[in-house]
């Protein structure tokens, strides 16, 4: 992580979802181990919000999360284990906080858990998806700037066929190939709760007199990219079923894992955020080095630090046998 905040110098780094691999399963002791490699991998520090340290300077940036299925158990059915769920869920809201909103050079990020709306809960209804913006209130050019969702299940597609030149043809380690079918609550969330999330997404953007220009999301562990117009279902309660399409393209972001075990799809990518959201935003895919890269330039450099220590020394006790004689 240090070396893509130290070549990138980005103004903030978005993580969404699935930090630790037994989140939802392990102990509080195990949890609190976990939360500690978080802190030490991405050179995060939690005040009131996370930053990450950049290396080699004394400055920090916002660290953008939102919580993935990974790293809190699903709400349990009524009376199964509810209280061990609670508290698990509870820990994870403590560590990493619960939908918020964040201001990065007055472009707004507002993360939304979908972890409720993705297992189905019943009587869920979206309304806590709210956001009132205030974090960016005090941009006074804040109105064109860019609103971007956070999320870590995508919202509804049918497959990747719609994804860019990123998304290779066949599956992985753990993905499915480009055609095959995308399983909803498996891989995406309905296309009735996407609906809503976007409709209430953009009331909540409206409120601030922009729209919502960018929708970054995780989970499904390829990368997928594509624009489309943003849709909402007609008014709340209208009863209508009418479709609002948004002013602006809507830049869908599915970002890839960036551990080594999604072999050999492991990366991170850029966005791109112009200062005005009517001139568009872009993503560039950056993968990660292949591990066995990587362990052949630790072993290399290994050899040739021992290598060159032997050298001065053996050099070093030649002149001093030189000096003695």
């Amino acid at each position: 992580m240090w070396w893509a905040t130290l070549l990138l110098q980005p103004h903030a780094v978005v993580l969404p979802g699935d930090m630790f691999d037994e989140g939802k399963l392990c102990s509080d002791a195990q949890h609190a181990q976990l939360l500690q490699r978080f802190e030490a991998v991405f050179s995060a520090h939690k005040t009131d919000h996370w930053h990450v340290m950049l290396p080699f300077t004394f400055r920090s940036i916002p660290l953008v999360i939102t919580v993935g299925n990974h790293d809190q158990p699903a709400p349990p059915p009524p009376g199964y284990l509810a209280e061990h769920v609670e508290a698990a869920r509870l820990r994870s809201e403590i560590a990493f906080g619960k939908d918020s909103c964040t201001c990065v050079r007055g472009h707004v990020f507002r993360t939304i858990d979908t972890s409720s709306v993705f297992y189905d809960v019943p009587g869920d209804e979206g309304g806590r998806l709210a956001c009132d913006g205030l974090a960016c209130a005090q941009h006074s050019t804040g109105a064109s700037r860019h609103h971007v969702i956070v999320t870590h299940v995508p919202l509804f597609r049918r497959s990747d066929s719609v994804c860019g030149k990123e998304r290779g043809p066949g599956g992985g380690v753990t993905y499915i190939a480009r055609d095959d079918a995308m399983v909803v609550g498996e891989d995406v969330l309905a296309e009735r709760d996407s609906l809503l999330l976007m409709q209430t997404a953009r009331a909540d953007a409206h409120g601030l007199g922009r729209e919502v220009s960018v929708v970054l999301s995780g989970h499904t562990h390829a990368p997928c990219f594509f624009a489309s117009p943003a849709l909402s279902s007609g008014g709340s309660g209208s009863g209508s079923g009418s479709v609002n399409m948004s002013s602006i393209d809507v830049l869908h972001a599915t970002l890839s894992a960036s551990g080594w075990r999604m072999r050999p799809d492991a990366s991170c990518a850029l966005l791109l955020l112009p200062d005005r959201a009517a001139d568009g935003s872009r993503v560039d895919l950056l993968p990660l080095p292949h591990e066995y890269l990587c362990i052949s330039v630790v072993v290399t450099a290994c050899a040739a630090t021992v290598a060159a220590a032997y050298r001065l020394s053996a050099g070093a006790w030649r002149l001093k046998r030189r000096k003695e004689s």
